[in-house]
């Protein structure tokens, strides 16, 4: 099942994300500080209200594409919401950045994040949108999102030294970037 707006790949279904998805689950990811220690929402409470507010804003920008991650347990056939993907595209560089986050911690390490940033960069970003490249920045000690883009084929491109206070220690921004082939 692949359209723009829901892809599978093995567990994984990227659903174009709606107002459906704000759940008192979604408010609980958005305000756990172990979910968001490297993302932007870190320092600011995130309200029901708030993010419906940051959706709404995000669904009448044309240059923002956001999907819910879900995950499909096929014995039973249960799909459970388990984070969310964002691509924000450069049209006048047809180039993308993309911005993930898994929300629910029982789904960590076991290659959701992977699955979904291929799903967004090879079908969605490179197969629909055709863009040249697809980058993401993160903070040099998420180890997990460095797993996460290079086991999606994205390659080390740079870093930038001392660029982001962690817990109030400096640590470097590092760039990952894949590019469409052909």
């Amino acid at each position: 099942m692949i359209t723009k707006d829901r892809m599978l790949y093995k567990n994984i279904l990227l659903s174009r994300i709606g107002f459906d998805y704000v759940t008192d689950q979604y408010v609980r990811w958005m305000n756990d500080p172990e979910v968001i220690k490297f993302l932007g929402v870190q320092f600011r409470e995130m309200t029901e209200l708030q993010i419906e507010q940051d959706l709404a804003d995000a669904l009448l920008n044309p240059n923002i594409h956001m999907f819910a991650i879900n995950y499909v347990n096929w014995d039973d056939t249960t799909v459970t919401h388990i984070g969310n993907i964002k691509l924000v595209v450069d049209p006048r560089h047809n180039k993308g950045i993309i911005g993930v986050v898994i929300g629910e911690r029982d789904y960590w390490g076991h290659g959701a994040a992977s699955s979904a940033i291929t799903l967004l960069t090879e079908v969605y970003s490179f197969g629909f949108l055709e863009l040249h490249h697809v980058s993401a920045g993160m903070y040099g000690n998420n180890i997990a999102s460095q797993k996460a883009f290079s086991k999606a084929g994205y390659y080390f491109a740079y870093g930038v030294p001392e660029d982001k206070l962690f817990e109030g220690k400096y640590v470097d921004s590092l760039f990952y970037v894949k590019r469409r082939e052909g």
